[in-house]
């Protein structure tokens, strides 16, 4: 589950803030407060964010980035008028409208200098419906639907488009990192619809049905990780009305909800990689996680050997950092089972280890005896993510742990763009399917009491000592 941002505030004084959202513990983070164009509604501004940054489009059209690590704010550019904007990468993607909503505009931001880059992409359809405005984008392309419910599909890197009609009434498009998705309208007003989408042949697969807790609530933001789908809704965000939060899980289609009183916007990445030291298994023994290079053969937990396509590297700031988020989780040796890891273990909270048929996240597991989460650390993380062809199974200190899968975005990496020219043109890794544990309350009372027994079993005394 990834971190959210989320952005509100009072619309009659222009006052803005930017809190980031866990999902899992429901804890909100401060991140900025700041002054912005006044007379506007929050949940109708452009906004979106990665694990650095959230950008917003002001009704006076410049381009505000927060950091989300130091909380500076800056104002790029400007003239922007556009209707909602995603990222798929390494740019921002705005969409406008022209003559009276009948044509519609695409274009890429240069998020260092807030400045629309020229390759404006124009589409006439039968109608958008600003009410309804949505933008998704993937590293290769952009999606937006009209309003008689056909998807509109333009390519940013090659002189084609496309659109094909979806049999059901799209609120909003989202892009997870390797699918498409809808919300939808349900049969009812307060009913609504996640669905995944083709997007070339519009064929679209129902994830889940639900409906808002106050039948009058409006849908203001949809965004999406690897495992779960968020709707935000409000009754009037004006007059300060409870926003409320409903997280769909992808593999089940259950809901939950939380009260926020704030908008969401956009879903931040995670941060699932091997802290500096860890050894994984090769064709040649344990290396080394730092000295690893493209092509070495890693050992799976399937007993085949697979080549590493890429190692990355995030440099982590811990004094501006949520340390729940970014600190080391320290698995101790045999903590799993005997010998599992046979030596001590650490990873980031968010990389999952596969334990009893579950891919649980390290933060997940925590239980401050033979798992516990590292306090005495250094002002900067240094955290190495190995990805494979395909998002498999490896052995770390004898532990099975996942590999690199791109729910994460490898902009942020510190070496993205040694990454970009090894592949420029790569297809988004597919998520292995077992069911993932992201905290601890879910992780099934079984699994708990082993764990529990093996930590107990490690602190008795050595009955040999003398």
């Amino acid at each position: 589950m990834s971190k959210l941002v989320v952005m509100g505030g009072d619309y009659l004084n222009g006052d803005c803030f930017v809190e980031t959202f866990d999902p899992s513990t429901g804890v909100a983070t401060p991140v900025a407060r700041f002054s912005i164009d006044p007379d506007v509604f929050w949940s109708g501004l452009p906004f979106a964010a990665d694990a650095n940054d959230c950008y917003i489009v002001s009704a006076l059209g410049l381009l505000y980035d927060i950091n989300l690590a130091t909380g500076a704010v800056t104002t790029k550019g400007g003239g922007h008028n556009i209707d909602c904007m995603t990222l798929n990468g390494s740019s921002l993607v705005a969409m406008g409208y022209e003559a009276d909503f009948m044509y519609l505009y695409l274009e890429t931001i240069d998020r260092a200098t807030g400045e629309a880059a020229d390759n404006r992409y124009l589409i006439a359809s039968d109608g958008f419906n600003v009410n309804r405005a949505s933008v998704a984008a993937s590293a290769t392309d952009i999606y937006v639907v009209s309003s008689g419910n056909v998807l509109y599909g333009c390519s940013l890197t090659e002189a084609r488009s496309w659109n094909t009609p979806l049999n059901a009434q799209v609120l909003r498009l989202t892009y997870n990192g390797s699918q498409l998705f809808a919300l939808c309208q349900g049969a009812a007003a307060d009913q609504y619809r996640v669905e995944t989408v083709d997007p070339n042949t519009g064929t679209m697969s129902l994830v889940a049905t639900f409906s808002f807790s106050a039948p009058t609530d409006y849908v203001t933001s949809f965004c999406a990780d690897a495992t779960d789908a968020y709707v935000m809704s409000n009754g009037n965000p004006v007059y300060d009305y409870p926003a409320l939060l409903y997280d769909i899980n992808l593999s089940t289609g259950t809901v939950s909800v939380a009260d926020l009183g704030k908008n969401v916007g956009a879903v931040t990445t995670e941060v699932a990689c091997f802290a500096r030291g860890t050894s994984l298994m090769t064709d040649k023994g344990e290396v080394a996680v730092e000295n690893l290079a493209r092509g070495d053969l890693l050992l799976t937990s399937e007993g085949a050997f697979k080549p590493v396509a890429w190692i990355g590297r995030s440099t982590i700031s811990t004094r501006f950092s949520d340390p729940l988020r970014v600190c080391p989780i320290r698995i101790k040796a045999g903590a799993l089972s005997e010998g599992v890891p046979s030596r001590d273990l650490l990873l980031s909270p968010d990389h999952a280890l596969f334990v009893d048929g579950l891919l649980v996240h390290a933060s997940a597991l925590v239980n401050g005896a033979s798992i516990v989460r590292e306090r005495a650390i250094a002002e900067r993380i240094v955290y190495y993510h190995v990805e494979l062809e395909a998002h498999e199974l490896v052995l770390a200190e004898n532990a099975p742990v996942e590999t690199f899968v791109d729910t994460a975005e490898r902009l942020t990496f510190d070496n993205w763009e040694e990454r970009q020219a090894l592949y420029p043109t790569s297809k988004p890794i597919e998520e292995l399917s077992f069911a993932r544990v992201k905290a601890r309350r879910q992780l099934p009372a079984r699994l708990r009491q082993a764990l529990e027994a093996r930590a107990a079993a490690l602190t008795l005394p050595d009955a040999n000592a003398a």
